[in-house]
């Protein structure tokens, strides 16, 4: 996949893949919510179809944690919520 798009490739591969999955596993049943927690403080809640955890700068195609080096021991949680299957392609 990176020969055809980039280092994005695997990435936006990876989480097509997951996302429909997610989808075709979860039709006709009741979604699940849930709650992030930061320190004992919740800081999110809601339906999520991914939850994106970094630990550092992953490159310009992927600058979710800028300026971080891989090691430095700080996560960062990305959410992609679940706005249901038809406004999925609207968006």
């Amino acid at each position: 996949m990176s020969q055809l798009f980039g280092d994005l490739g695997p990435f936006f591969v990876g989480t097509s893949l997951a996302t429909t999955d997610k989808l075709i596993r979860t039709l006709g049943r009741k979604k699940r919510q849930w709650k992030i927690t930061v320190d004992g403080r919740e800081v999110a809640s809601d339906k999520f179809n991914a939850i994106i955890i970094v630990n550092g700068y992953l490159g310009p195609d992927l600058p979710f944690a800028k300026g971080e080096a891989l090691g430095s021991g700080k996560f960062y949680v990305f959410t992609i919520a679940d706005r249901g299957a038809f406004r999925l392609a609207g968006n």
